[in-house]
């Protein structure tokens, strides 16, 4: 046990140190020894957990869109918009809902990085999972990579939702 004094000066208190109930001459404990297939398990599962990850972040970028709907605010051309104010905008390509515009900035924040991120995210999202609905299955069952789901919403966003289905 070692004694410290206490903060600025103030009465010394005891402190336990974890390691004073371990023998000096006892080797550390042992790892299994890595072996091929160890590793690639380790890989595999590491993988299967990303993609999962990955996954559901796309469904819960369009849970955030649903629980910011723009239907009630007035769109961009709206004439007499306060400059300022929060508007309808639409993040993903034809047949998307609208999305209150302050919500892709909101969310990028809480995700640490930026509002264009945070308006791609919630664009691909939408755009997979309203005019791309079989990737959307696919992505709601973790059978693709996020990546080239996403990949596919923004090479499609130019098309009318009848082309991308």
């Amino acid at each position: 046990m070692m004694q410290y004094s206490g903060p600025e000066g103030g009465a010394p208190f005891d402190a336990v140190d974890p390691w004073d109930d371990v023998p000096d001459d006892e080797p550390p404990p042992r790892l299994p020894p890595l072996t091929p297939e160890l590793v690639v398990s380790q890989l595999t599962g590491s993988r299967r957990l990303r993609m999962a990850t990955q996954c559901n972040e796309l469904i819960s970028a369009t849970d955030w869109a649903d629980l910011h709907p723009g239907e009630t605010l007035p769109t961009t051309t709206a004439a007499g918009v306060v400059p300022g104010a929060e508007r309808a905008v639409q993040l993903g390509g034809d047949g998307t809902p609208l999305v209150a515009e302050f919500a892709a900035t909101e969310l990028a924040a809480q995700l640490h990085s930026s509002s264009w991120a945070g308006a791609r995210l919630i664009g691909d999202a939408l755009d997979l999972r309203h005019r791309l609905p079989r990737l959307w299955s696919r992505i709601c069952e973790t059978e693709i990579e996020a990546w080239q789901a996403r990949r596919i919403a923004q090479a499609t966003r130019h098309l009318t939702k009848h082309e991308a289905a």
